[in-house]
């Protein structure tokens, strides 16, 4: 590794230097000395082999502070590699601090949401992601869910989320401690669209280890019922607390998790299907290419969830349950599909995907 050149004068400037001693007789002998000392040492030339292998050998402190130098070596060279990992800090020491700061009784609710939105950078790595569970952070931030400020639930329902991805001894874990019986609950009662888009995803991830065969029959009816909520830009919500319905919007993120994760359980769970039409989810799923099929102009994120929908409704005839058929059948259903492809067919190299899918649907309830 080069760390640059040693500063050394031009030959003009040094032939300049050379004639212009002996003109400056009166420079004093201290005078020489210091400005020796200022240029004699910056940085070392080139690193080395043998300094990059003591490097590689002794990078964890304290370590490095302690080891013994090999004396073919300048010092300062190693010196200077002191001071360098003195002003490194590895990420675990990181999340240590952020997870200290949460917790201070001094710390803001803004102060709060920024160190989870700083957080959730460094958890993105997996071995970062392990490194929090060894530091305690899961009931740091799954304490933080029944926060009274809806940021704090939004973020760390975020930070959980992106531990568990993909991961299913972490999901596993997550299971073991009571995370998703706490997720359901919370997200039964909230009402608030960002935290209820992020308790969703909570409870998506936690869906992928192994053993989700056994999961208990009543909570993943629980589970169905709430995703079934989120088929609608808007849903009424009746509280365990109340008899009066509480009107709450659905973001667009919300409603695309929603279709995706039931489609996800429509997978894992076979039975599920037979249910779909009692929930209301193949209502939902019309519903929704409908109102899309309305709107003049789509945002990016609106094509994305219609196109969930669609896969979601796909995933349901797949099945060959008649009463889903005939209900399409009754239905617009078939007018709505056929609508949404006049536009696709204009553009089909980019849409193709999707013009299959539709085609497929149209098939089955012909």
């Amino acid at each position: 590794m080069y760390l640059g050149a040693p500063i050394t004068k031009k030959k003009e400037e040094k032939k300049e230097d050379d004639s212009n001693s002996n003109s400056n007789s009166t420079e004093t002998t201290d005078n020489k000395t210091k400005a020796k000392k200022i240029s004699e040492y910056k940085l070392p030339r080139d690193i080395g082999s043998g300094l990059l292998k003591f490097c590689l050998t002794h990078s964890d402190s304290p370590n490095l502070q302690d080891t013994v130098l090999p004396v073919d070596r300048d010092p300062k060279d190693y010196e200077w590699l002191r001071q360098a990992f003195d002003n490194l800090e590895d990420d675990a020491k990181r999340m240590k601090k952020i997870l200290d700061l949460i917790q201070e009784e001094k710390t803001t609710n803004s102060m709060v949401i920024s160190s989870l939105q700083q957080l959730e950078f460094y958890i993105e790595d997996l071995d970062n992601a392990g490194d929090l569970i060894k530091l305690g952070g899961i009931p740091i931030l799954v304490n933080l869910l029944e926060s009274e400020e809806s940021g704090i639930r939004a973020e760390s329902a975020t930070c959980l989320a992106i531990v568990a991805q993909s991961e299913p001894t972490i999901q596993q874990y997550y299971d073991s401690i009571g995370v998703l019986d706490k997720c359901i609950n919370m997200l039964s009662k909230e009402t608030v669209s960002i935290c209820r888009e992020k308790y969703l995803s909570l409870i998506s991830s936690i869906f992928g280890y192994d053993n989700r065969a056994n999961m208990d029959s009543h909570k993943l009816e629980i589970i169905v019922k709430l995703a079934t909520t989120f088929l609608s830009p808007q849903v009424d919500l009746f509280l365990t607390d109340s008899s009066t319905p509480v009107v709450v919007d659905n973001s667009v993120a919300g409603i695309t998790k929603a279709c995706f994760f039931l489609t996800k359980l429509f997978i894992a769970f076979p039975p599920l299907v037979g249910k779909s039409l009692e929930y209301g989810i193949v209502e939902g799923f019309i519903n929704l290419i409908s109102a899309f099929n309305q709107q003049k102009e789509h945002s990016h994120a609106q094509i994305i969830m219609v196109e969930k929908a669609e896969l979601g409704l796909y995933q349901l005839l797949a099945s060959k349950d008649q009463n889903i058929i005939q209900y399409c059948k009754d239905s617009n259903c078939k007018s709505l599909i056929n609508q949404r492809l006049s536009l696709l067919n204009k553009d089909k190299e980019q849409y193709q995907v999707e013009i299959d899918n539709l085609d497929n649907i149209l098939k089955m309830i012909k």
